[in-house]
């Protein structure tokens, strides 16, 4: 069963429901036979836009002024010569405190927080995985520092850090560039990881996640390991080809890590985000940090990246009940993902080191 010209579906004998290793009420179907659905194939882009985009070098007077930059010596503010450029979102999901929002209560109130626009590259490309080494460690420092800002500054509790590629993915813009939300709440979602992992410290003095890592380790859902970080096809995954990429050492934090294993950080994305390009037909997708909130200090949680392609899209039944369909089991993803990082470094991209199998994320 085909879902992709360069990928066919190895059949289950029968779906599956897998509950999720972290969150216990989550659950995921996994389910081979949808795979040959007509309309999961039929990916769409977005047109051109580098005629008239905004978040081109030489455009800086169509974005607010920035916040942040990494330019060359010599080179001002909201002017050419930036590397990475970090702006308020024109059309923000929150904004800065304002006082004639709504008073608060249980169920409402004013809509504060602070959205950012992190400008990846002055020249128009929209994928990370055609950066260069340099220029793609100079995104995930910038990433790292506006954590770090947020996280001194703690005038918000959480910061969601996210990156939208295409127009399955909820991009508007091709041009390569990631977001933040700093907010004042704890998303649902992270909150119910929160107590899972604090329920689990409580009665075993262990991190859910450090044994989580120990479970799949050199397992069928190991997609590869280096010296710091581990990627994995979670058990329950929710999307086609969805992969975790987990630091071993554990560490609540993203803002916290330091310029080595950033270093390493960025191989490592980078080799994964090159096989999503180049052997997925250049999949839309999301990455999503998941990290401690700013005020929490128990060093319980276990910060992480998730990779979302997105091949299929949600709809009645997965709205209704909240449980996704996923047609590629988790293990068969890994497999692919294990396959192409371990071919000749021509067959994926220039400078990659060709790695041992199961390891070498």
């Amino acid at each position: 069963m085909p879902i992709l010209p360069m990928f066919t579906v190895r059949a289950l004998p029968h779906p599956e429901y897998r509950r999720d290793s972290i969150i216990p009420d989550r659950w995921v179907i996994i389910s081979t036979e949808r795979a040959g659905r007509p309309i999961e194939s039929l990916p769409f882009r977005l047109d051109d836009q580098a005629v008239w985009c905004p978040f081109c070098e030489g455009r800086e007077s169509e974005t607010p002024n920035e916040h942040e930059s990494l330019r060359e010596a010599g080179t001002s503010s909201d002017r050419p010569g930036w590397r990475v450029r970090v702006v308020p979102n024109r059309f923000p999901a929150v904004r800065s405190v304002d006082s004639s929002g709504p008073p608060s209560d249980h169920h409402q109130q004013p809509g504060i927080g602070q959205h950012e626009v992190i400008l990846e590259c002055p020249h128009h490309e929209s994928q990370l995985a055609n950066f260069s080494t340099e220029q793609f460690y100079d995104v995930l420092w910038m990433y790292r520092q506006r954590m770090r800002y947020h996280h001194d500054m703690r005038q918000f509790r959480y910061a969601q850090l996210f990156k939208n590629v295409g127009a399955a993915a909820g991009a508007s813009l091709e041009h390569s560039h990631a977001q933040l939300i700093a907010m004042p709440l704890i998303p649902r979602e992270l909150q119910a990881e929160l107590d899972a992992v604090a329920t689990h410290w409580n009665e075993t003095r262990k991190c859910l996640y450090c044994e989580l890592i120990d479970r799949e380790r050199h397992g069928p859902r190991t997609i590869g390991e280096s010296s710091h970080f581990i990627a994995i096809a979670p058990f329950a995954s929710r999307f086609c080809f969805e992969c975790w990429i987990l630091p071993l050492h554990h560490e609540s934090h993203f803002d916290a890590i330091d310029d080595v294993t950033l270093t390493i950080f960025a191989r490592d994305l980078q080799r994964l985000l090159q096989v999503l390009s180049h052997s997925l037909g250049n999949a839309d997708y999301n990455l999503i940090f998941h990290t401690a909130p700013f005020d929490d200090e128990r060093n319980h949680y276990h910060w992480h990246l998730e990779m979302i392609p997105r091949l299929t899209q949600a709809a009645g039944f997965e709205w209704g009940t909240g449980y996704a369909i996923n047609p590629v089991p988790p293990e068969q993803a890994a497999e692919f993902f294990r396959d192409r990082l371990a071919r000749p470094k021509q067959s994926i991209a220039d400078g990659l080191v060709t790695p041992e199998v199961p390891k070498g994320v």
